[in-house]
């Protein structure tokens, strides 16, 4: 299952919401996909370090969780 995140100045809510993402019991394996639209924040960067990926511009990127 792929989620697609689109995300412009979103960096107070993003850690959050990725973690609600990935506490979720979905049966399968989970792709996030955050797609920036350039925003002035640090969006980008929180993205990073919840373990997004860096991918191609503009979508800075994607990563699978597999829920143990």
């Amino acid at each position: 299952m792929s989620v697609i995140i689109p995300v412009v100045n979103e960096a107070k809510l993003l850690p959050d919401f990725i973690a609600f993402l990935c506490a979720q019991d979905v049966g399968k394996k989970l792709e996030i996909i955050v797609v920036d639209g350039k925003s002035a924040d640090d969006s980008v960067e929180i993205a990073l370090s919840c373990g997004v990926e860096e991918g191609t511009k503009p979508c800075l990127s994607k990563r699978t969780y597999s829920k143990s």
